[in-house]
Parts: C-alpha cells; structure tokens; sequence
C-alpha cells in the first residue's frame, strides 16, 4: 500500500468506489422499474428482431439484460419503440421476452407507457397475468367463418 500511494492510490480507489456506487443505484433502478413494478411482457417470436445502442446495455444478471435508451422491438405483435429501454429475459441462452413498465392505461390506442409506445398489430390484445398491474400480450383466436 506504501508503494500504491506513490501513485496516487486512495484517489483511484475513491474513484472505483464511486463508479460502483452509480453501477449499483443503476441496477437498483433498473430492477425496481423494469422487473419489480408492474411490467408489460412480449413474448419473442420468429419474427421478433430490434435495434439497440451497443453503448447502452446494463446487465442486472445472466438472464437479464437491460437496452436502455432509444430502441425498436419488432414481432408477430407489433412494433415496441422506447426512450428509456427495455428489459430482454433469456433462458438457456435464448431470448423470450421483452418487459417495460406497465402501461397506465391498457385500453388506449396506441398503447402508451413511461417511456415506451405500442403499436399492436390486429389479433393481438393485453390481458392482465401474473402480479396485480402486470400484462401480457397475447393473440386472440381469429373469427371464424360463418356459412
């Protein structure tokens, strides 16, 4: 420690305590928002596809991955666009689904939330699943033909 003080050692070590501090509260906001409050969930499809910032991902564990900032989620759906981000979940390695915050109101066209806009395309609708305030989408059976 003598010899690490000759350059400047306490000040680097300030620094990276600092730097984990912000990592730490980035995490924390991230996972209150995007996984313990009420959230939206895509599920991820063979048509799902999205465009991110490679400069922005923040990795709250192994199998989830937050793209924060300006991205577009394409699937069988709809198209998802954000300002804030998203949450991707994985599951052996694969991508299965897409969180946001809640919307404040399911009915509404477009689908609208903190952050984030919803285009769904016909057949698909939200439904409530899982906690109080959280949603799905899901595809809704096609009419069927009367003759």
């Amino acid at each position: 420690m003598r010899r690490a003080e000759r350059y400047d050692a306490s000040e680097v070590v300030a620094i990276e305590t600092e730097r984990e501090a912000k990592h730490q509260a980035r995490m924390a906001a991230a996972r209150k928002t995007f996984v313990d409050g009420p959230v939206l969930v895509l599920p991820v499809g063979l048509e799902f596809n999205y465009t991110f910032d490679p400069n922005a991902v923040l990795a709250l564990d192994d199998k989830l991955t937050l793209y924060a900032g300006d991205i577009q989620v394409t699937d069988a759906w709809g198209l998802l666009k954000t300002t804030e981000g998203a949450l991707f979940a994985r599951e052996n390695g694969r991508i299965v689904r897409v969180q946001v915050p809640a919307p404040t109101d399911a009915t509404k066209v477009p689908l609208v939330g903190k952050g984030w806009t919803l285009e769904l395309k016909p057949q698909w609708k939200l439904a409530a699943e899982g906690r109080p305030g959280d949603f799905v989408a899901r595809k809704t059976n096609a009419p069927q033909n009367k003759e």
